[in-house]
């Protein structure tokens, strides 16, 4: 199990991590009766976590992850193909002590 868990917390930080995406790398907007955002969901790792357009006139092309608190942890520009989530890998990003899904314990070998 400690292996498993520092081969998890040394894993490049992905948006898929934090909320649902389809298989073009687009983040779901609306979850109700779509079965492949519940597929998705099961995938996440980090719990609370949304993405909300900024409402700032200077940053209106610029989409934000945000954590359970409200606070931004990562942004994508809409001209851009990636997310810059602040934090490089796993273990960089847990300081804030996130709460973990069922499918990150179940990668590190913690069964609920």
């Amino acid at each position: 199990m400690i292996f498993n868990y520092a081969e998890f917390l040394n894993q490049p930080l992905t948006i898929g991590m934090f909320v649902p995406m389809d298989e073009n790398g687009i983040v779901f907007k609306i979850p109700e009766e779509n079965q492949e955002y519940y597929n998705e969901m099961s995938k996440v790792f980090f719990n609370g976590f949304s993405v909300v357009r900024s409402h700032i006139e200077t940053s209106k092309h610029t989409l934000f992850l945000q954590d359970p608190k409200g606070d931004w942890v990562g942004h994508k520009h809409d001209w851009e193909n990636h997310w810059d989530v602040y934090g490089k890998t796993i273990e960089g990003f847990c300081e804030n002590e996130y709460e973990l899904t069922p499918s990150a314990l179940k990668q590190i070998g913690i069964k609920e």
